[in-house]
C-alpha cells in the first residue's frame, strides 16, 4: 500500500529539528529531496531539491493539523493493494486490544 501524503506548494515549515535528505529520481525523471528525521528515520517529506519552486509532499503522521485536512484525490492508485477499498468494512478497534 502507498503513503498517505498531503500535496502543499510551498508551504512547508519545519517547526523544530532537522532533517536528513536523501536525492532521488522520480518517475517522472525530475530529482526529488526526501527529508527524514535526524533522530529516528521518520520520512517526513518529499520536494524539489536546492530550493527549488515545486510541489512539496508530507507524510500525514508529520502534519500536526491532520485532523484538519480531508483528502482530495488517490495518487499512485496503480501501486495499491487491490483490497484498499474493503478497508470501510472492517471491524473497528478504537484502542489496542
Amino acid at each position: 500500500m502507498g503513503w498517505i501524503v498531503w500535496v502543499v506548494e510551498d508551504r512547508f515549515r519545519l517547526t523544530r529539528g532537522s532533517l536528513k535528505t536523501f536525492v532521488k529520481t522520480a518517475e517522472s525523471g525530475r530529482l526529488r529531496a526526501l527529508g527524514f528525521c535526524s533522530e529516528c528515520g521518520t520520512r517526513i517529506n518529499s520536494q524539489p531539491p536546492n530550493g527549488e519552486a515545486g510541489v512539496i509532499g508530507l507524510r500525514v503522521g508529520a502534519i500536526r493539523q491532520r485532523a484538519e485536512l480531508r483528502p482530495r484525490a488517490h495518487l499512485w492508485a496503480r501501486s495499491a493493494q487491490t483490497w484498499i477499498n474493503d478497508l470501510k468494512d472492517l471491524p473497528r478497534v478504537e484502542k489496542q486490544p
